[in-house]
């Protein structure tokens, strides 16, 4: 029986995890933005952008 290195396993939830972090930050930045760029409003945008992709994924998974 074959067995995949767990190393490998690791490094693409990794890349995952990045990948859903820079999208992250580019959706807070683009609200950031979009609200006349505020000082001391980065978390509020962080977590809109967070709530905004998690919706995106679940009706993509639904769709699916």
């Amino acid at each position: 029986m074959f067995k995949q290195p767990t190393h490998k396993i690791r490094s693409a939830k990794k890349s995952d995890a990045a990948a859903n972090h820079e999208k992250v930050e580019a959706r807070a930045y683009q609200l950031w933005l979009l609200r006349g760029s505020p000082a001391g409003s980065d978390q509020e945008d962080w977590y809109r952008a967070e709530a905004e992709l998690k919706d995106q994924r679940q009706a993509n998974e639904q769709a699916a």
